[in-house]
């Protein structure tokens, strides 16, 4: 192995390992004294091998009275769709499910390698030529997924009005130029977008598909980690299509509210990270309510939802002839400051921590 390659192993190695290694010797604040003490915005300047680097990003911490740990697993739909009758179920799985009540049939079909076709975005609160309003087909939503699959709304997911997405009528255009030849559909539709709607247990939200944690190294024998999907399409009451995929649901209450690092000790890993070479950017951090990770034993039915801190920005392989990998998403434990690199290939890359409980740090 050459000496270039060596440092970079030993950097993924040292930032694997938490900032603060016994529990007793940590300050631990509850989420109430986090959200009063950390600034809402941190700029740093730190020397790397490439120069000085100066970062400054905002800070967001949820005004929360608590933050728990809970043990989760995923929701098993077979047997507990209630499809009503002008609804078709198009698949119902364990980890999936998936419904249409007249879209595919009104969405046309083109063949992709002869023609061009497609619905743009729109502003405002109507799709184009639509009456159904995007507050209209919020609500359809969310009628449909307590009626069908039994979830609610802010009881088992957020969907804001900026996750409900109107959209221009389907049109045929040219492929030289892009000069529209004709509609394909009399009216438009809306998404409701998958990386705006966040799953909620036990009175928090849950990290979604666009934060799950995704690793750039796919190892095999790396435990899978579940990224929570749902969404779907409408354009009335009676025209639409949705679909759940690896929703979990809550199998234990491992603690109502636990103890979390003060920020200093998170910004610490952060200066590490960004000495390293590992943190090029960041955009924002942000500490979620509850992300998903794997149980300390690596558990395959069961996985830890815990609160972290996600950090949005640019993180480059640290392998040396990799650096031009970079992925955006990265996350640093609450409970230990532990940076959960996307690179690492190790097999317990995702584990949570063992559980760090008031009650232990009384002990």
């Amino acid at each position: 192995m050459s000496m270039k390659k060596l440092l970079a192993a030993l950097a993924c190695l040292m930032l694997s390992i938490p900032t603060l290694t016994a529990a007793e010797n940590m300050e631990f604040l509850s989420i109430q004294q986090l959200h009063q003490t950390t600034p809402v915005s941190f700029s740093i300047s730190v020397a790397t091998r490439n120069g000085d680097l100066t970062i400054t990003a905002p800070i967001i911490v949820p005004k929360k009275e608590q933050l728990p740990v809970l043990d989760v697993q995923y929701i098993d739909w077979r047997g507990r769709i209630s499809c009503p009758p002008n609804m078709q179920i198009e698949s119902q799985e364990n980890h999936f499910a998936s419904l249409d009540s007249g879209f595919t049939a009104w969405y046309p079909e083109i063949n992709p390698l002869t023609e061009c076709a497609y619905s743009t975005p729109m502003e405002g609160m109507y799709a184009e030529n639509n009456a159904f309003s995007k507050g209209d087909a919020r609500q359809a939503y969310i009628e449909a997924m307590s009626q069908i699959l039994g979830l609610n709304v802010d009881v088992d997911f957020k969907l804001d009005m900026d996750g409900v997405i109107p959209y221009s009528c389907y049109t045929l255009y040219t492929e030289e130029n892009g000069t529209p030849l004709k509609q394909l559909t009399d009216k438009g539709y809306y998404e409701i977008s998958a990386t705006d709607i966040c799953q909620v247990l036990h009175g928090s939200t849950l990290n979604n598909i666009q934060e799950s944690i995704c690793f750039y190294r796919q190892e095999k024998y790396a435990p899978f980690i579940p990224a929570p999907s749902m969404g779907g399409y409408l354009v009335d009451n009676n025209c639409m299509a949705f679909s759940c995929i690896d929703l979990v649901e809550e199998t234990a209450c491992l603690a109502e509210d636990v103890p979390l690092l003060p920020w200093v000790n998170i910004l610490e890993t952060i200066q590490q990270c960004i000495t390293a070479g590992r943190i090029t950017a960041i955009r924002k951090v942000e500490l979620r309510e509850l992300v998903l990770l794997n149980t300390p034993e690596l558990d395959k039915d069961v996985f830890r939802a815990m609160p972290c801190w996600i950090i949005v920005g640019d993180f480059p392989d640290p392998r040396i002839e990799y650096q031009s990998n970079i992925t955006h998403i990265a996350y640093v434990n609450a409970q230990t400051g532990t940076f959960i690199d996307p690179f690492n290939a190790s097999a317990d890359r995702g584990a949570a921590n063992p559980l760090i409980t008031w009650e232990s740090l009384k002990k």
